[in-house]
């Protein structure tokens, strides 16, 4: 099975199949695994600031926006943010 892991500073690839499709897909679940686990810590974070809770939370693959909300408190964020820094008051 294809994965990523971090190990100490560096990102490790392992993919079976060692054409670019493979090491970019292996990467791309690797990225959206990890989003969503650093935008539900991020809601508990800021949770305590906000007098509603979202409903759900996605991960997508949007072009154009880094993430948007609607009126049922449904969340949907940007797979890539993950690679961007976190803002220095987190």
């Amino acid at each position: 099975k294809d994965y990523v892991e971090i190990v100490g500073d560096t990102l490790q690839v392992y993919v079976e199949n060692q054409e670019e499709d493979a090491v970019k897909t292996a990467l791309k679940r690797f990225f959206y695994q990890n989003c969503k686990a650093l935008v539900q810590e991020r809601i508990r974070y800021y949770q305590p600031q906000f007098s509603t809770k979202p409903k759900s939370i996605f991960i997508a693959d949007d072009h154009k926006n880094w993430g948007t909300c609607n009126g049922k408190r449904e969340l949907t964020f940007n797979w890539k943010l993950v690679m961007a820094p976190l803002c220095s008051s987190a």
